[in-house]
């Protein structure tokens, strides 16, 4: 958990089920890009709301935020795809002053 005025950056990546139509011979192995629905700006908004008093005081402390959505990994020899699910990098912004907050506010 972060205290209050600690500035912290975000990174976000959604992971999301590749459609039939991407699981041909054809198809890139690796990560394709998801361009359709959910919009990631909803994405970000569901995931920050439910980040907020959690892993972070107040949603205003993140300073920079870096979110992705792409279809998983797929092998087309196999037919197997990679997981899905969400993966959350929560970085603070390191400096003199937010090291003096965290002093300040950690009890050891």
């Amino acid at each position: 958990f972060m205290p209050k005025n600690v500035p912290i950056s975000i990174k976000l990546v959604y992971i999301f089920p590749r459609p039939k139509r991407l699981k041909t011979k054809k198809s890139p192995v690796g990560f394709i890009p998801h361009t359709v629905k959910p919009d990631i700006d909803n994405l970000d908004k569901l995931y920050l709301d439910s980040l907020s008093d959690q892993a972070f005081h107040d949603d205003n402390q993140i300073y920079e935020l870096n979110s992705k959505k792409v279809f998983c990994s797929y092998d087309p020899m196999t037919k197997t795809e990679s997981w899905t699910g969400i993966i959350i990098n929560i970085y603070r912004i390191v400096n003199d002053e937010t090291d003096k907050l965290l002093n300040d506010y950690l009890p050891w």
